[in-house]
């Protein structure tokens, strides 16, 4: 029973003080890690582009480097609305998106020319 509520105190500490709490990608579309935006944004924060491969009435799924992750439905992507209403089978396609704010909105090749020209 002692060694339980060590467990539950380290958690809790763990928690409290942010220590690493690094989230593990899924596999597959039907095995994507659930996650929240904030967590979501941390796992791609090297990523410039990464695919929105679909949604379904509870989740939006994601495909980055790493593996494949999902977003609560309650996350509003305007951008792609177009796209969800179809009801497309998560994993039965893939469009690149990016990370811009407090959404996910789409990526394309004009972007990569812009930030190019810029720093040039």
């Amino acid at each position: 029973m002692s060694r339980i509520i060590c467990l539950a105190c380290i958690a809790l500490v763990m928690g409290i003080t942010g220590c690493d709490q690094t989230v593990t990608p899924g596999p597959d579309v039907e095995n994507a890690t659930t996650v929240s935006f904030e967590q979501f944004r941390e796992a791609t924060a090297g990523e410039e582009k990464f695919f929105w491969v679909g949604s379904d009435p509870k989740f939006h799924y994601f495909e980055t480097k790493q593996g494949y992750f999902r977003i609560s439905i309650e996350l509003k992507m305007p951008d792609f609305q177009r796209a969800i209403d179809r009801e497309y089978e998560p994993g039965s396609f893939r469009r690149h998106a990016r990370i811009d704010g407090d959404t996910i909105a789409p990526w394309s090749s004009r972007l990569q020319k812009r930030k190019d020209g810029a720093e040039t």
